[in-house]
């Protein structure tokens, strides 16, 4: 008994190991399954290619439910560093993009002319914007 805990033990901190245990227990099942619905005729029916594609379905299902609950750290770890990166790319550029988005506005709306008077509080100044 204190062998078959020491192996769990051994193989939760070693989830690689256990993930490929578990993906040659299901692989092995669903074979076995398949080998049964398929039995020993050469042409299938309906309702076994039905079987066969729900059995290869589900278990595809709950191998990706086991793997995600079994990497769910690392997983929820890895979305964490994605978005601190995308956080700090959009703050690095954010000059670029908001340069880069004021001259499409400027461009497609025309709302100054070489010539303008632009008026901000008491100060007037003729506009020298160039397109």
């Amino acid at each position: 008994m204190e062998y078959f805990e020491s192996a769990v033990r051994y193989l939760i901190t070693h989830k690689l190991i256990l993930s490929i245990l578990i993906f040659t227990l299901f692989i092995l099942v669903r074979r076995f399954i398949l080998s049964r619905i398929r039995g020993d005729s050469n042409f299938l029916s309906e309702e076994q290619r039905k079987w066969m594609s729900r059995t290869k379905n589900g278990t595809f299902t709950l191998l990706l439910l086991v793997f995600f609950i079994l990497w769910q750290s690392e997983i929820s770890e890895f979305a964490l560093s994605l978005t601190a990166i995308a956080v700090a790319v959009v703050v690095a550029s954010k000059e670029i993009i908001l340069c880069f988005t004021g001259s499409i506005q400027r461009a497609s709306s025309r709302s100054f002319q070489i010539g303008d008077w632009i008026e901000v509080g008491h100060n007037c100044v003729r506009s020298l914007i160039t397109i």
